[in-house]
Parts: structure tokens; sequence; C-alpha cells
């Protein structure tokens, strides 16, 4: 907040609302906080940046899958359609782990939803020898003490084995896109996406707590607009 000319209060006001529901959008945030939309843009890229998890690494059980975000081909105007709109093109990749153990989750956008993108995921929030949970996904198949379920056989539960945690985020994720932001940049999808995640991972605490945990995230933590724009 460093340098800020909105209230103190705003921002208060402005967490808590972000805390509710699905997501406000920056149209929204600026109505009901009575600045400008640009204003409350930039006021809610500081607060997703401090809501962004910071879980440690999981010991597992955890369940690992990955969401490709944006509009759909048909919908594009037609200078913007994609002569191949299958297998993701043109929208964005999410890679997400659930820890069953915690609740707690960590979901970051790649370039590409490669075996190498899933590889650092894993191996940047995941213990080596804890269990992982997949899809059928190639990308996965290296991964050590793996099951999976094959979705496209219409297999989603196998005892213990699914990965339904992980797909309740990207139902968020999704509705969130959809019904509140309706787009978002590639360029700026890893503040949607931490502010999903870190909403989710405050759900299961009392308001005043969440507020003190995206406070909290603040320290030491400065996004200014020529970084968050630049």
């Amino acid at each position: 907040m460093e340098r800020s000319q909105i209230p103190l209060h705003k921002w208060l006001v402005a967490a808590f609302l972000m805390m509710r529901g699905k997501g406000v959008s920056s149209v929204q945030l600026g109505r009901d906080l009575g600045i400008t939309q640009e204003s409350a843009w930039f006021m809610a890229h500081r607060l997703w940046y401090a809501m962004k998890s910071e879980c440690g690494m999981f010991s597992g059980p955890v369940e690992v899958d990955e969401v490709y975000l944006g509009g759909k081909n048909r919908n594009r105007h037609w200078d913007k359609k994609l002569r191949n709109s299958r297998g993701g093109a043109g929208k964005t990749p999410v890679i997400g782990i659930k820890d069953r153990e915690t609740g707690q989750v960590v979901a970051r956008p790649v370039d590409n939803a490669t075996q190498y993108a899933a590889e650092a995921m894993i191996e940047s929030n995941v213990k080596r020898g804890a269990e992982v949970f997949t899809d059928e996904s190639v990308i996965y198949h290296w991964v050590r003490n793996r099951q999976s379920v094959n979705h496209s056989r219409g297999q989603y539960v196998r005892g213990e084995v699914h990965t339904n945690g992980i797909e309740s985020i990207w139902a968020l994720l999704k509705r969130g896109y959809m019904g509140v932001y309706h787009w978002w940049s590639a360029k700026h999808a890893h503040r949607y996406v931490d502010e999903c995640a870190g909403r989710y991972n405050l759900s299961g605490v009392g308001t005043l707590d969440q507020l003190s945990a995206v406070f909290a995230g603040m320290q030491g933590r400065r996004l200014t607009w020529k970084e968050l724009v630049g």
C-alpha cells in the first residue's frame, strides 16, 4: 500500500469483498469503493499478489491436474478464430496440485502443458516419495509413486485414486472466469489463478483470519504500476 492515495478502510473493504463468493471484478469493485475502475484494477492486482499461496512442500497424497482457460473458438471475432482449436490451442494452460493432508492448493499458469512443465511444478511443491494421483495424461507418465484414473474410458474413481479435489478448484476458477471477469490476458493470468487458489486456501477460516492472512501477505511484497503494465 506504499504511496497509495486510497484510504486504508477501502483496502480493508476490498479485501473483504474478495473473500466472498467467487471474487469481484474491477468494475464492481470500483463501484463499491467509489473509485475508478483503473484504480480498482490496480488495487485488485496488489491484493491478489498478497494472496499468493506459500504452502511449502506437500507430503501427500497429492492430486495433480491441468486445465485450459480461455474463450471458445466459435465465440472469437472472425479475424481471431483459430484454424485448429483442439488440444487447448489459444488458451492458457494451468497446472495445479492439491494436498489431501492439508487441503491446500498451489496452481500456476504455464506456457505449455508438457512433461517438463509438470515435472518442474511437482518437484518444486511435492516431497519425494509422496503419492501422486493424476488422470491418464502422458505429461505425468514419468512421475514416481503415481497412480491414475482413465477419464477417457469413463473411469473417475478407483478406490482412493481420483482427481476430484483439484478439479473442484478448476470449477471455481472457470466460474470466476466466465461469471465475474469474463476475460483476462495471458500476461496477468497468474494473478487471477493466485486469487482463486488463495481464496480457496483461506476458505476454512473465519473472516477476520482471512483478512489477517491477506494483510500479512502484503509484508515484503510491493507491486508497482510500472511492473504491472510494463
